[in-house]
Formats: structure tokens, C-alpha cells, sequence
């Protein structure tokens, strides 16, 4: 079994990787509108959550499942 050091550090995570313009939450919003997704997304393995919380914004019915309960 392999150990990801940041997966159960998650302000950690975010200092070394920070997302402070929703890069990849834009990303994906452009990518659901382009193929014409439903609104209801289930974003499996979304460690901090970040892009669930940007589509929510985004009116998506967006909900986020991890592993790590960090």
C-alpha cells in the first residue's frame, strides 16, 4: 500500500498547491457546459473539495466523496 504524505494533511495541500483562481474548477465547468452535463456531479476522490465547491457556485448540484475523512 502506497502513503501519500499530503492525503490526510490538508492544509498542507493547500500551501503547496494552492488553486487561488479555481483553475481546475473552471476547467471542468467549461468541460460539463461543452458536452452538455446534467446538473447533478459527483466528484469521487475529491480530496479538499475545491472544485465541488466551485461548481456549486456555479448552481451544479455538485457533491464531493474521499476516502480521507481529513
Amino acid at each position: 500500500m502506497s502513503v501519500n504524505f499530503l492525503h490526510g494533511q490538508p492544509g498542507l495541500y493547500e500551501r503547496l498547491i494552492p488553486d487561488h483562481e479555481q483553475a481546475m474548477g473552471r476547467f471542468l465547468a467549461a468541460l460539463l457546459a461543452r458536452y452538455g452535463a446534467g446538473p447533478r456531479l459527483l466528484d469521487v476522490g475529491c480530496g479538499l473539495g475545491r472544485e465541488v465547491a466551485y461548481l456549486r457556485a456555479q448552481g451544479y448540484d455538485a457533491w464531493g466523496l474521499d476516502e480521507s475523512a481529513a
